[in-house]
């Protein structure tokens, strides 16, 4: 029973976490600047490694004219860039399992490239 709480905990968890993303999302849309960065704030404090929270915060700080803390966050990112997709000590692959590998490989490279293309956006909107 104490399993399928936790297991609810850390559903309820996400889902508010996802929440407070698009909540964000929204009001950096509308205009409502300091709550968004707020709750970005809240979500990097939740998860120091969030490069979604990061580059969103960085972002917002570019365009309203705080390039310190917009440096900052591009700083982070990158070192979250390169934390995140540095594959190291992989096993090597057992009979048959090279497709698999193959594809997992893309779909990190994929993600690396999205990530890549997201710092270079906040680069380009410090930079003016």
């Amino acid at each position: 029973m104490k399993m399928v709480s936790r297991t609810r905990s850390t559903l309820e968890n996400l889902a508010e976490n996802e929440v407070q993303r698009d909540l964000a999302r929204v009001y950096s849309m509308v205009g409502r600047v300091e709550e968004a960065k707020r709750l970005w704030q809240e979500q990097i404090r939740k998860r120091p490694d969030s490069f979604q929270a990061h580059l969103e915060l960085g972002k917002l700080y570019a365009r309203s004219g705080q390039r310190r803390s917009a440096l900052r966050e591009y700083r982070l990112l990158r070192r979250i860039v390169s934390r995140q997709f540095t594959v190291r000590d992989t096993p090597r692959p057992l009979a048959g399992d090279t497709s698999a590998r193959r594809g997992i490989i893309r779909a990190i490279q994929q993600q690396k490239a999205a990530a890549a293309k997201g710092v270079s956006e906040l680069r380009e909107l410090i930079a003016g």
